[in-house]
């Protein structure tokens, strides 16, 4: 029997809206290119996933397992990977244009993180484990790594790196802290 891949991603979409429209929450994804793939897990309620992919292969994971989440992710460009993680009440959003690029984002509740990269083969990782934690990676260039981990309450992070082949790596404990990284 032959498929028609489109009429699946279609009925997939379909299924995915209709579950999450029941839970008041709303996934909206828009892909232009080939092989994209995006999925997008919801469970809880007042729930938002926006997805935009523009390029070929890229791969975007998204679970909100909480209630009021809000996440905006972007690719522009090949062979980007993202996976997002949400429990409650957290804000996200994040950028990758370039090709070969990787982000993960693990939040706790009522974080706000925004992860941004441009270039070439970057790799990005946050992890807010607390409550009211504000995290910031940028990265414009090529072959880099930054990794953020706030493990406490009122955590502040900016992070930045400028340049080719740079790796910054920071741990925040404790609570209502804040720390500001720029490397070129």
């Amino acid at each position: 029997m032959k498929t028609n891949p489109q009429l699946l991603v279609v009925l997939m979409l379909g299924t995915i809206l209709s579950h999450s429209a029941l839970a008041g929450s709303s996934v909206s994804i828009r892909q232009v290119g080939e092989g994209n793939r995006s999925e997008v897990r919801q469970t809880g309620q007042s729930n938002n996933a926006v997805i935009e992919q523009d390029g070929d292969d890229n791969l975007a994971t998204l679970l909100q397992s909480g209630d009021a989440n809000d996440a905006k992710l972007e690719q522009h460009g090949e062979s980007n990977a993202a996976d997002v993680r949400q429990d409650t009440g957290n804000l996200s959003q994040q950028l990758q244009a370039g090709t070969g690029n990787g982000m993960t984002l693990i939040q706790g509740s009522e974080n706000f993180a925004l992860q941004y990269q441009i270039g070439n083969d970057n790799h990005a990782h946050m992890e807010q484990n607390g409550i009211a934690n504000n995290g910031s990676e940028m990265q414009l260039g090529n072959s880099n790594s930054l990794s953020l981990i706030q493990n406490g309450n009122g955590l502040s992070a900016t992070l930045g790196q400028t340049g080719d082949g740079k790796a910054l790596s920071v741990i925040q404990n404790g609570d209502d802290a804040a720390i500001e990284i720029q490397q070129r």
